[in-house]
């Protein structure tokens, strides 16, 4: 009672309140994600372990250089709900304020559950405690929804930014990538298709090598290192020079078409990793994004 009236701190926008690890009610959160909310999530979050303020960043799926995408769809073994992972990448700005994160958006009734996990290298920060390590989307963990919210939004107009949210991410339809159509080989979620019960992950590439793992239909296997083409394997050459292509940007509808017949003639393998650690290879006919 001994301080007046502008003494104190007023919390009035996202980023103090979230710096202040204030939690909010009283809001409808939205119901979908976009891409540049997924990217305030990963910027705030980063930010706010050490009490720094969030970058003044805008609305807009395309913000300046930093990459923000579509990682993987999860689909939950109890209820059967998808939750689009985003991939945040702003390697761009360089060893000092570069960062990354993975986002997961899970549709709830009541909005968005958010769960996050990602680094920034300058400030040796955590997203909520937890980094991607290999980008594991098992590190991700569930955190504050007032997250995913431009640092600068006074707190009074929550609900009209989450309808803009929505909007935005209703104006860009999340399209899972086509697997058959590139040679991804980042690190990250794949999943067992084109197969009736099970596929055979081999000790080698080549259906010659035996079986070390059988991999369940819908089943999810972790994809590791390069794609590797099948000697065997029909148009071996042209094979490896669309997946060149592809990996270093430059693949045309042509690349992609050729891409997706050298799947189907299991000419282009992938070593993957289950849960328990154990490692193979697999025909990419039998994996999906």
């Amino acid at each position: 009672f001994q301080h007046e009236g502008n003494d104190f701190f007023f919390i009035d926008t996202v980023d103090k309140a979230g710096r202040w690890q204030i939690h909010l009610t009283g809001f409808q959160r939205p119901r979908a994600l976009s891409m540049s909310a997924a990217h305030f999530a990963c910027n705030n979050l980063l930010h706010w372990q050490v009490k720094r303020a969030g970058n003044t960043l805008k609305m807009g799926n395309d913000i300046g250089q930093i990459e923000t995408s579509l990682f993987s769809v999860e689909t939950s073994p109890f209820d059967g709900v998808k939750s689009p992972v985003f991939e945040v990448n702003a390697d761009v700005l360089g060893p000092i304020e570069g960062y990354y994160c993975l986002i997961r958006a899970t549709p709830r009734p009541e909005g968005i559950e958010l769960g996050v996990c990602g680094a920034h290298y300058g400030m040796r920060t955590t997203a909520d405690g937890f980094d991607c390590l290999e980008k594991n989307i098992q590190n991700i963990q569930y955190t504050d929804a007032l997250a995913y919210f431009p640092p600068g939004v006074a707190l009074a107009s929550l609900d009209a930014v989450s309808r803009q949210i929505e909007a935005e991410a209703a104006a860009v339809p999340l399209e899972i990538p086509d697997f058959h159509a590139s040679c991804d080989a980042r690190p990250r979620p794949v999943y067992v298709t084109n197969v009736k019960n099970f596929a055979n992950v081999r000790s080698a590439v080549g259906f010659e090598h035996p079986v070390v793992l059988e991999a369940r239909k819908d089943g999810q296997l972790k994809g590791v290192g390069d794609p590797h083409v099948w000697a065997d394997g029909a148009n071996a050459a042209g094979c490896r020079e669309a997946c060149i292509a592809s990996l270093s940007g430059k693949a045309t509808d042509k690349t992609r078409a050729t891409l997706r017949q050298c799947h189907a003639d299991n000419t282009l393998w992938y070593q993957v990793q289950s849960s328990d650690g154990t490692r193979g290879f697999v025909s990419g006919k039998y994996l999906r994004f």
